[in-house]
């Protein structure tokens, strides 16, 4: 497995929700987002105003537009924690973590957390899920059919098929040394 880490500022350009996590798990009022659009579009007016005369600026100002409807798709759409918690496939959600990675007070309280531990090996839980309300049946079969397309690849692998549907001597199990 590879693991990127970053360092980031989450919300960075943005006062209300610049250098606040809780924005990681939450949406923002009917109030907020009238500041948020607001902030935005002096930034953008002031973007188009200093470029206007310039015709080298054009292609950057096309940039600046992408990624500022990037931005606005993703605070219009919430976070992922939110959106799969939308979804309504999942009577309870929890989210693993590595061992004193997150503050809990950043997770939806809908979320129940489970701290994966090193030493001894295994995992602890830090917060029950709660109950969510609106799962249905069909919910339910999406999220298996979700999961099991998920894991097919590492099951057929694991009991010698490729990827074409050709097949090969399995892997053989490791012996404990």
């Amino acid at each position: 497995p590879k693991c990127l880490l970053c360092h980031t500022v989450p919300g960075k350009g943005i006062g209300l929700l610049e250098g606040d996590a809780h924005w990681h798990a939450a949406l923002p009022t009917d109030e907020q987002w009238g500041e948020i659009f607001a902030e935005l579009s002096e930034k953008l007016a002031a973007a188009i105003r200093t470029m206007q005369d310039n015709p080298q600026q054009h292609e950057q100002m096309r940039k600046i537009c992408r990624k500022l409807e990037r931005e606005l798709k993703l605070l219009t759409q919430g976070s992922k924690l939110e959106y799969i918690r939308r979804a309504g496939n999942a009577d309870f959600c929890y989210l693993a973590v590595p061992e004193n990675m997150l503050d809990p007070a950043v997770i939806p309280l809908e979320w129940g957390i489970v701290e994966l531990t090193v030493k001894p090996r295994g995992f602890k839980l830090l917060r029950e899920a709660i109950q969510l309300p609106e799962v249905t049946e069909e919910g339910r079969l999406q999220l298996a059919l979700n999961i099991a397309s998920a894991a097919s690849p590492a099951a057929c692998f694991a009991n010698g098929v490729e990827s074409n549907g050709s097949m090969r001597r399995p892997p053989r199990k490791r012996g404990r040394r």
